[in-house]
């Protein structure tokens, strides 16, 4: 029996006795017994017999892809697989198609992505000052009928969480694109990591650092354009920055899909309103 991996702890222990219990006994031989316990179009047995050719021809009827619920997974598991098989197979498409131009034909690869980084670089919006925007947030109403201003208000706080996190993708963004056009230009080193973020500049697709930080958690949303991922970094912008600007009058409408952490926000509403009443 050969075991994924190693045992290293109580877990696993108990992880591989409860398989083994499982699948290792004199059960197994019973003709009606099966390794699916679910109905299906093909049952997984142990062929009777000790003929080879008896295992050979069940071998030979084993079906080419395997349900994941065999395996104890939900049957979305190979859905989540086929998406994730697919984008790295065109990711790898991508990555694959020629970076460089033959001699006279158009710009060169740097210079297209240099390009890209100033027009991104001038269309950037502007950073939200913590001590700026937390002096506006103290002056800012609550909810009608009740005296509260300020930090007072938990919409007023989630508004100024909401800030952070936007502020500090806004920094990873400028930082990003000003180091990549000086890498280009030879100012700085080009690292392998900015040398990754040129070349997903160059096929359209989201640096892995915009969306991502250094321990692999999310910290944007996902698309899977640079164009889209940047429209949706200033419109999201412009939603905080009315709101910052002219409070809750002007905000007749919030669209949650432009927050990082949209439950805060029902979280907050549902907190004043119970004040309210």
């Amino acid at each position: 029996v050969q075991y994924g991996g190693r045992i290293t702890d109580d877990l696993d222990r108990e992880l591989f006795v409860t398989y083994a219990a499982r699948w290792l006994c004199d059960d197994i031989f019973k003709p009606s017994f099966a390794f699916n316990a679910y109905q299906s179009d093909y049952n997984y047995r142990i062929p009777d017999g000790l003929d080879i050719a008896v295992y050979r021809t069940a071998i030979d009827t084993i079906p080419a892809v395997d349900s994941p619920m065999i395996f104890g997974l939900h049957p979305n598991a190979d859905l989540t697989y086929r998406l994730k098989e697919a984008s790295e197979m065109l990711t790898t498409i991508l990555e694959m198609q020629p970076k460089e131009s033959g001699a006279g034909v158009g710009k060169s690869v740097d210079e297209i992505v240099k390009t890209q980084a100033h027009d991104l670089l001038s269309k950037m919006p502007a950073d939200f000052v913590e001590e700026e925007y937390r002096a506006q947030i103290m002056r800012l109403r609550g909810p009608p009928r009740l005296e509260e201003r300020g930090f007072g208000a938990p919409l007023n706080v989630f508004l100024f969480q909401e800030l952070q996190r936007l502020q500090t993708i806004i920094a990873i963004v400028r930082s990003n694109l000003t180091s990549l056009a000086m890498a280009i230009d030879g100012t700085v080193v080009m690292t392998t990591d900015l040398l990754e973020d040129l070349n997903c500049v160059f096929d359209g697709r989201v640096p892995k650092r915009w969306t991502h930080d250094a321990s692999g958690a999310e910290i944007s949303w996902l698309l899977p354009s640079i164009g889209g991922w940047f429209t949706g970094l200033v419109e999201r912008h412009g939603q905080l920055n009315t709101w910052l600007e002219n409070g809750r009058k002007e905000m007749k409408s919030y669209n949650i899909a432009y927050f990082t952490n949209a439950q805060g926000f029902l979280t907050g509403v549902r907190q004043e309103v119970t004040r309210q009443h």
